[in-house]
């Protein structure tokens, strides 16, 4: 079984648009994803950010202490007020969750920037595999149109061959486009010799013996022997 080009290209090409598709999906999902991650990164931040100088406020407590204790107070002392150790937690626990966000973030842009190129090489395969459906299609032409130019000269070679006949006159309008033809034709064959003509010339003979004894005579096998003949551009 023959498999067939443009059939073969379009479910490559429906393939690749699929891929191209889930790319696409991937990356919208990565891309909101980022924008979230984005905005819990600045809320992290902002949070810690309503804490202030809290290291300076511990400083200035313990300097404090200190300071009495050189002056004649009581021993000096480390320990925090009850509001300043929960200002130190909640702040630890806010640079934490910053800190933690920040690594979210970036490894959720890592994974965007991945889809970004997943996409770009599927939008790549897409474009790459339409041009090839491209090319099917127009191969499938280029050799309609061989086929048509091919039948074009093999008729007009006949024509000619019954126009060389001394038994027949073809119409003027028929002689007319011959000529016109002629005037085109940049045909190359081998040895110089267009076999096709030769052929036709030979097929209009028999079938005019034929016809000489039999009315009901019928055309002699097809002259159409596939013989190539290549086109070339006129040489200045």
């Amino acid at each position: 079984m023959t498999t067939n080009p443009v059939s073969t290209e379009r479910a490559a090409l429906r393939l690749a648009i699929a891929e191209r598709n889930a790319a696409k999906e991937v990356a919208r999902v990565a891309s909101e994803t980022g924008d979230r991650s984005q905005e819990q990164v600045r809320n992290a931040e902002a949070r810690l950010a309503a804490f202030g100088n809290v290291d300076d406020a511990i400083l200035k407590h313990r300097a404090a202490s200190f300071k009495s204790a050189a002056q004649g107070g009581p021993k000096p002392s480390l320990a925090l007020p009850d509001d300043l150790v929960r200002r130190e937690r909640a702040r630890d626990e806010a640079a934490s969750a910053a800190a933690a966000a920040k690594a979210a973030h970036t490894s959720l842009a890592s994974e965007l920037t991945q889809a970004k190129s997943a996409l770009r090489k599927a939008e790549l395969k897409v474009s790459e595999t339409a041009g090839q459906v491209l090319v099917a299609e127009a191969a499938e032409r280029g050799r309609s149109l061989s086929d048509l130019w091919n039948g074009l000269w093999s008729t007009i070679d006949e024509l000619n061959a019954l126009r060389s006949s001394p038994h027949v006159k073809l119409p003027n309008d028929i002689i007319r486009t011959l000529q016109s033809f002629a005037a085109m034709d940049y045909r190359q064959f081998a040895g110089g010799r267009n076999q096709q003509l030769a052929r036709a010339d030979q097929h209009w003979r028999l079938y005019y013996v034929a016809l000489c004894k039999s009315a009901d005579a019928t055309p002699p096998d097809p002259i159409n022997d596939s013989v190539a003949s290549v086109v070339v551009e006129r040489v200045a």
